[in-house]
């Protein structure tokens, strides 16, 4: 299986650190520098280059989960390194100057700098030291604790590395790999370490020398093959592997012989290949590399392993990192190791006569690593890769000694206790296979697993410990079970049991690489349909509908053809046709395939089946997405009655139908129903899920949602926040689900006026979008979307303009054309324009969304409405208030249609019938609308809703308008009484302050207003750009104090400053451009 990586991402996959050469002197067409990078290039293949302090921050900010080292200048470090010194991942920095005695005088300060050297040579050696420590401490690790009886509560918590790693080396061992395999790896290493003549020469001797019976030989020796296997090339290295793994179990006894394998040699060409393109200009691997291709067989796989070369570094860490296509060049040789450790394994077994003994390995554990390893006391832990172990136990305290001094890590000596009659586990001593002949090494074949014993300090030292670590027996109940949940959570066999591996771990490139391949070579039709059916998963997830459409489309097609065909086959066919229509918007097609698969199932299965709840819960989605919320409703709690029956009382599956309902009342604006279904689900899944179980994550997001929708920020803020928490300890940095909660937060800090805050969040989210997903998902529109609302709120026009063109350009590609989503983006540009007093430009977008919604939606759907009173808008602020009433009472009667009398979307609705009557100065009117509003926040919102606020505000401003100024100061004083004791947005107290700064003016209490003005002037400065035309409005209503004050001078300064921001955001005809005129010519006559 080839692959097509470019040349970032393959040089991302070499290691799992980061190499940082900084010095403002660097230039590579020097010879002094060329060997400098030469000599690192033999330690480590990828260094980066800065000439910079700012180039090296800005590169480990950008990669802050690697483990990081510095080389730096002398001068360049006294400014780098105090700004650095305290980053988590930064382990090691080298001061490399000509001034030795100069720089130790500052380098003494900073316990992360490892020396001051003239020497490159020397930096080497302790970068290669620090290395090789950095392999030992990131060692794959998972644990699981002790299950409580008749729960499956530990086996649902499993990390997917301990899952994934086991399933892939039981599908590697099924799998024969031919010696082409071998090719492969060299290919693909020559490739990698290009240039590196010290690799190179050793891949070359791997591709001459390697056979399955010296896997071992080559796995102790610290080259490429090492390396690689620390790195993320497992796949790639499965061959390698095996062979190692049945080297140690043919050592452990006597009279077996060795399994024999016959390797195709294009598996060792395709990963030689690979490794040539990824260490390109890297002399000593590409040496390496080259010696790999002439040397390697099955029968020296440990060697190869044990050499500290490439790779060992590709290999560990892609059983680390779980990368699909690494693994998949390095099959052969997973294999090749695991079946040479399983031939040692076999030769060596009567040596030990059944004595139990010790062997020890030290290393270091992160602390949150060493902390979930020390509640699991009683618990299982994994060894993800290859386990190497020493019968030496001051030589494996060493390295726990080694790991204290990084920042945040915990030195670990394991002592593991072990049983040679267990038969399960292939262990092995290596001492004649290793590429080290001198080390007293025990050798574990990848996923070994052990029981937790007693974990307690050494030395009384608080970051050294000894755990003690048992083999876990053949017949260990919990082990049985594990394996067995294991197992059926990946079925199937050989390389589809890869495939949805691969789709498990979010490998869908490669997943559909590998998937088209099978396509290739099969004809049966039963075949033909599942494989179609897993691209279909595969193009969902990466947000190619239309495609993943197309290839269910063809499952159903094969599978109504077949006369021997199962009609719930067809009827899963149809939901998932049904589900991607749900994705993309067009909702009548969901509905028709759900139904068609609803049709099969209500004849076929009994009517308590749980699939039938799964279809229920589906239709009850797609009527919640038209707006239909009573059928919504209707179908969840058919779901919910079907789960009532068949399910235990605390049973996720239960949480999830809850969650539901709660999300149709949340929609419809019944919050308080919303909270207590979504309590209902929090209730359950607290009971069913371990506490940093990611549905429990989204529990709490829901919660936190309501919350925000009922303007308690800091409520929903504590939700949100309980969610993030779970997600960064339960997931990978970079994983979707996080840009989800870093959004959500991101809407708050938006919604309370906290822009700063808003766009951080609203930025970490975009880059995880940027990051996992293809340029053109409607994700990554999103995230563009959310960052083009702040701009918006911030009043900076063309930068809202400038990200909502961004998501508008990927949700026309990623999208169908008629996509409620694109809608919604069209309706968003318009806003801009209709601020921007653009108003032919706001109308043309406002009318391309609406055209849009009329076609994908209901007829009464409520974004319907929301077009509407986007018109309404835009129509009173040209004056033109009687298209604008039109559009508002079509908007109230779509709403009249879908929501009960009182429900909150009539607030918005009645508020700008006030707006418009007050614009047309029908007072009562106005204030009889705002009123209404008025009287449905008060019973819908909690008691100092910020919406509440801005309505006593508005009722206030009438009140003004017609004369009766203390109403109006009570009015917007109760306002001020929620906006001054609550999180909400401070530019909505602004306005307040200002309204009642018109109100005391007009009374001629000019220096109370003046307090009122300048109250609000201060905020908006602080949160609105220096040209905002909401400044200008506080600059013309002080220019009229000063100007009725008689301060002329004071008043043209105001006035002036109001002209020139509205000369610059506002049209020529705007009225405010000619009153704000006006009242500079009365000042000008004044003066």
């Amino acid at each position: 299986m080839a692959s097509n990586i470019s040349r970032d991402q393959r040089q991302r996959m070499a290691e799992n650190y980061l190499v940082i050469w900084v010095d403002e002197n660097i230039d590579m067409a020097n010879e002094d520098c060329q060997n400098t990078m030469e000599q690192l290039r033999a330690v480590v293949n990828q260094v980066n280059t800065c000439t910079t302090a700012e180039q090296c921050i800005q590169q480990l900010t950008e990669n802050q989960e690697k483990i990081s080292f510095i080389i730096s200048s002398g001068a360049v470090g006294q400014h780098l390194v105090p700004n650095i010194h305290d980053m988590a991942k930064l382990n090691a920095i080298f001061i490399f100057c000509g001034n030795k005695q100069r720089h130790q005088v500052w380098a003494q300060n900073w316990t992360k700098i490892k020396g001051v050297h003239t020497s490159i040579k020397h930096i080497c050696e302790k970068l290669s030291t620090a290395i090789q420590q950095c392999n030992q401490d990131h060692m794959s690790v998972s644990s699981v604790g002790v299950k409580a009886e008749g729960s499956s509560k530990n086996l649902d918590q499993l990390e997917p590395s301990f899952m994934y790693s086991q399933i892939f080396k039981e599908i590697l061992l099924e799998i024969e790999h031919d010696k082409q395999a071998v090719q492969d790896l060299v290919t693909y290493c020559q490739q990698k370490y290009q240039g590196n003549k010290k690799e190179i020469k050793i891949i070359n001797e791997f591709q001459r020398d390697y056979q399955a019976s010296n896997a071992i030989w080559w796995y102790t020796r610290q080259c490429f093959t090492y390396k690689m296997l620390n790195g993320d090339v497992m796949i790639r290295m499965g061959f390698f592997l095996c062979d190692v793994h049945r080297q140690i179990e043919t050592l452990y006894k006597n009279h077996e012989i060795l399994l024999e394998i016959e390797y195709d040699k294009q598996a060792v060409q395709d990963l030689v290949t690979y490794c040539q393109q990824e260490y390109q200009g890297n002399k000593k691997e590409i040496n390496i590399i080259n010696e790999f291709q002439r040397d390697y067989q099955a029968s020296n796989a440990i060697w190869w392993y044990t050499r500290q070369c490439f790779i060992y570094k590709m290999l560990n860490g892609a059983l680390r990192t779980l990368n699909g296509d690494v693994m998949i060049r390095m099959g052969f040789f997973l294999c090749d190791v695991h079946r040479q450790i399983e031939h040692l394994h076999k030769q060596q077994v009567s040596h030990y006569h059944g004595q139990i003994f010790t062997v020890f390995r030290g290393q270091g554990l992160s602390k949150a690593d060493f902390e979930k390893l020390a509640e699991n006391k009683g618990g299982l832990i994994s060894f993800n890769n290859f386990l190497s172990t020493s019968t030496n136990p001051d030589v494996s305290l060493v390295f726990a000694k080694e790991a204290l001094k990084i920042t945040d890590m915990i030195g670990i000596l394991f002592q593991i206790t072990i049983d040679p009659t267990i038969s399960s586990t292939l262990f092995a001593s290596i001492r004649e296979e290793s590429y080290f002949k001198d080390e007293e090494e025990i050798l574990f074949s990848m996923h070994t697993v052990f029981r937790i014993g007693e974990v307690g300090k050494i030395d009384n030292n608080r970051a050294l410990y000894k755990v003690d670590l048992k083999l876990t027996s053949d017949d260990d109940p919990q082990l049985r079970e594990l394996t067995d949940y294991i197992r059926q959570d990946v079925s199937g066999t050989r390389w589809y049991r890869m495939g949805q591996l691969l789709l498990k771990i979010g490998q869908f490139d490669k997943a559909e690489e590998l998937y088209t391949a099978l396509l290739e070579q099969t004809s049966d039709n039963s075949e033909r349909a599942y494989i179609h059916n897993q691209l279909g998963h595969v193009k969902s997830h990466q947000g190619q509908y239309d495609e993943a459409v197309s290839f269910y489309k063809t499952v159903v097609k094969i599978k109504e053809e077949d006369p021997l065909k199962d009609d719930l086959d067809l009827s899963a066919g149809y939901n998932n046709i049904g589900q991607l229509y749900n994705n993309m918007g067009d909702y009548s097609k969901a509905l028709e395939f759900y139904e068609k698969s609803l049709k099969i199932r209500e004849k076929a299965l009994p009517p308590n089946h749980p699939h039938l709840a799964t279809l229920y819960n589906n239709i009850g989605l797609v009527s919640n997405n038209m707006g239909h919320y009573a059928k919504a409703l209707e179908f969840y709690e058919k779901a919910l009655k079907i789960d009532e029956k068949t399910l235990p009382p605390n049973h996720p599956d239960l949480a999830a139908s809850y969650n539901n309902i709660g999300q149709v009342y949340n929609d419809m604006g019944n919050y308080s129903k919303a909270l207590e279904f979504y309590e209902k689900d929090l209730e359950i899944s607290k009971k069913a899920l371990p506490p940093n179980h990611p549905d429990l994550a989204i529990s709490y997001s829901n919660i936190g949602q309501v919350y925000k929708n009922m303007g308690d920020y800091s409520k929903a803020l504590e939700f949100y926040e309980k969610s993030l928490k779970i997600k960064e300890k339960a997931l990978p940095s970079n994983h979707p689900s996080l840009a989800i909660s870093y959004s959500n937060i991101g809407q708050v800090y938006k919604s309370m006026g906290e822009y700063s805050k808003a766009l951080e969040f609203y930025e970490k989210s975009h880059k995880i979008a940027e990051k996992t997903l293809p340029p053109n998902h409607p994700d990554l529109a999103t995230a563009y979307s959310n960052i083009g609302e702040v701009y918006y709120d911030m009043g900076d026009y063309s930068k809202a303009l400038e990200f909502y063109e961004k998501d508008i350009e990927i949700t026309k590609k990623a999208l169908p054309s008629n996509h409620p989503d694109l809608a919604t983006s069209y309706n968003n540009i318009g806003q801009v324009y209709n601020n921007m007093d653009d108003y032919s430009k706001a109308l043309e977008f406002y009318e391309k969304s609406l055209k849009i919604r009329e076609k994908a939606l209901p007829a009464n759907h409520p974004y319907l409405a929301v077009s509407h009173l986007s018109f309404a808008a835009c129509y009173e602020k040209m004056g033109d208030y009687t298209t604008a009433l039109k559009a508002l009472k079509t908007a109230y009667q779509i709403q009249q249609k879908v929501f009960e009398e009182g429900n909150p979307a009539f607030a918005s609705t009645y508020s700008w019938f006030g707006r418009v009557y007050r614009s047309m100065k029908d007072y009562s009117k106005s204030l009889n609308f705002f009123e209404k509003c008025l009287t449905i926040e008060q019973k819908t919102l909690p008691e100092r809703h910020p919406n509440q606020a801005i309505t006593y505000s508005s009722i206030g401003d009438v009140h003004r308008l017609m004369g009766d100024y203390e109403k109006a100061i009570s009015f917007h004083i109760k306002a001020l009484n929620i906006q001054e004791n609550v999180q909400c947005n401070p530019l909505q107290c602004a306005t307040t302050y200002i309204n009642l700064g018109k109100t005391y003016r007009e009374m001629k209490d000019y220096s109370t207003a003046l307090i009122y003005y300048e109250k609000g002037l201060e905020i908006r400065k602080n949160k609105l750009p220096k040209i905002h035309p909401d400044l200008a409005v506080v600059y013309h209503n002080l220019a009229q104090l000063y100007l009725s004050t008689g301060q002329y001078r004071v008043a043209m300064k105001n006035v002036q400053q109001a002209v020139e921001i509205a000369h610059e955001k506002l049209p020529s005809n705007h009225p405010h451009v000619l009153e704000y005129k006006e009242t500079f010519e009365k000042i000008r006559k004044k003066m």
